[in-house]
Formats: structure tokens, C-alpha cells, sequence
């Protein structure tokens, strides 16, 4: 089960078993790989972006690619893998049955819940556990699972020679697409796309709707998205480049609606039934505080939000 106090998530959670047990052939790794560990830690590199996983099997589950290089702390190393944490924490995942969320605020319910590195329950995908009523900045919420920061006592492992390396290209991904973010937290740049933009998310009455769809931290995978046929020049589509807790993401945001049920409509018409019901008045909001916390104070604070 994820959580203790929960009910089980249906026959998946039998093969689950207690998360303190051994996940097959990938705890196995993991344990070979900490017996040799050595205690001579590396230095952290420059901030190019590295693959965070979520154990040193040979083909552990990928958390994410994230450009927090220079804020990972060393807990033990060996030749292969080193295990890291980070003051902000991972992006993981927490079934719906396990948290309440209000706004951008996660609440957990239930003891020893598992944050995955995938909306999944499979082995070897398990990060860390999160306690009952404890609080968690919430990202993004893909079908049942919400997508959070983790707290900075998880652990997760990079491979050594990338975390050394200083002019690192582009780590294999391993894994799933990453999911949207909720723009809260983050900062964006000033550049002419996004300002464009801008002027049209704050155009829009407050109580009017639109679809928040994929987000990407690959640029490879943005412009795949960008050139897929129904949204190659679509006047509809609306992208916003912002960073989030040290990674840097692009999502897109997709029409405007005068209801709830119009844009849902319109999510089974373009076949993007995880799209995201958002209102304009939330990420007006948002925005308006993203810029608030920037130093020195962008110029888009002063142009649209009064």
C-alpha cells in the first residue's frame, strides 16, 4: 500500500508489498554499489544540467534532468554512482489518495507514503517516503497522481563521472515525460516569445478558462511538441518558458473558454485528456507573484500586474 492509513490502490498495490522490503533486482544494486562506497566525496560541478535517478541499479528509473548541479550535497560516493540530496528536493509523485491539495500546497495523509519517480506503483521507482500532515509544494497533477517536491532529506543518486564532469552534454533520459509545473514558485525570463505571451494570458478575464498542457524541461521535446501537426501555427497555442525550483521548463497553455465543461470539450477534441483546467485569474496571479520575488524587479511586474 502507499500509505498505511489509506486504502489499497486496487490489485497493482499486492505486488507493492512493505516499501521497507528489498525492490527486486534494482535493491539489489543498490545495496553492491553501497558496500563500495569510498569515503572521498566529489566536488560538485559547474550548473549544466545532470540526470538525477532514483538508485544505481544498471537501469534505474530517471527522476528528472535537473540544472541544480552546484546545490547537490555528497552523502557517500564510489567510482560508479555517487548519492546526492538537495535543499530543495526532488520531483516525485504521490497517488491522489494521499494528499489533499489546496491551491499549490500539498497536505499528506496517511504514514510512510511513497514518492515515486514515476506516476507508477512498480519496483524499483520508490525515492523516499513522506510522513502524515506533512506540507509539500504541489507541481502538477497527471490523471490520479500529483507530481510535488519532495523534502530535502530524500536521496537520489547520479552517475560520478557526469557529476564531475564541468562541460557535460546532454545525460541519456531514461523514463517518462516530465509533468507541468504550477507556475507559483517560478521565475520567468524576459524574452520577446514570452512577453508576446503575456500579453495575451493578461488580456483574458479572470474567471475565464483555458487548458494547461504538456511541460518539458527538453528543448528536443518542445520542439517536437511545437511541430506536431494540430499545433504547428495554431494561434491557440501559448507557450511560457519559466524555472521552477532550479529547473527550467517550457509548458503551453491552449485556448480560452467561457466554462469549465467548454474547455474540457475541447481536451477530448485535440486528444489531450491530461490537459489542465486552469482558470486566467490563478496564473494571472501566479505570475504577478513570480515577478514580486525577483531581484532586481522585472518590467513586466509594473506592465501587468497592478
Amino acid at each position: 500500500a502507499e500509505g498505511s492509513s489509506s486504502q489499497a490502490e486496487g490489485s497493482s498495490s499486492q505486488a507493492e508489498g512493505s516499501s521497507s522490503q528489498a525492490e527486486g533486482s534494482s535493491s539489489q544494486a543498490e545495496g553492491s554499489s553501497a558496500a563500495d562506497e569510498s569515503q572521498a566525496e566529489p566536488k560538485a560541478a559547474a550548473t549544466n544540467p545532470i540526470a538525477v535517478y532514483t538508485n544505481p541499479a544498471k537501469r534505474s528509473v530517471l527522476i528528472a534532468i535537473l540544472d541544480i548541479r552546484k546545490q547537490l550535497s555528497v552523502v557517500s560516493s564510489n567510482q560508479e554512482w555517487t548519492k546526492v540530496t538537495n535543499k530543495n528536493g526532488f520531483p516525485v509523485w504521490v497517488h491522489e489518495d494521499y494528499i489533499d491539495v489546496s491551491d499549490d500546497i500539498g497536505l499528506v495523509k496517511g504514514n510512510a507514503v511513497n514518492a515515486r519517480s514515476v506516476p507508477l506503483i512498480t519496483n524499483g521507482t520508490i525515492v523516499g517516503q513522506l510522513n502524515n500532515d506533512e506540507a509539500v509544494v504541489v507541481l502538477n497533477k497527471k490523471e490520479a497522481w500529483f507530481r510535488v517536491m519532495s523534502p530535502s532529506r530524500f536521496k537520489a543518486w547520479v552517475k560520478t563521472d557526469e557529476f564531475n564532469r564541468r562541460s557535460a552534454p546532454a545525460p541519456e533520459t531514461i523514463g517518462t515525460d516530465q509533468a507541468a509545473p504550477k507556475e507559483s514558485i517560478v521565475k520567468t525570463p524576459d524574452t520577446p516569445s514570452t512577453v508576446s505571451d503575456n500579453d495575451w494570458l493578461f488580456s483574458q478575464p479572470a474567471d475565464g478558462y483555458t487548458l494547461q498542457l504538456a511541460s518539458f524541461d527538453d528543448p528536443q521535446k518542445v520542439a517536437e511538441f511545437k511541430a506536431r501537426k494540430k499545433f504547428l501555427d495554431n494561434p491557440k497555442l501559448h507557450s511560457f518558458t519559466s524555472e521552477s525550483k532550479d529547473i527550467l521548463w517550457t509548458y503551453f497553455l491552449y485556448g480560452e473558454f467561457a466554462s469549465s465543461d467548454a474547455a474540457k470539450k475541447t481536451r477530448v477534441e485535440i486528444k489531450q485528456n491530461r490537459a489542465w483546467v486552469r482558470t486566467f485569474g490563478k496564473l494571472q496571479q501566479n505570475r504577478c507573484l513570480s515577478w514580486k520575488k525577483q531581484i532586481p524587479t522585472p518590467q513586466q511586474l509594473n506592465k501587468y500586474c497592478s
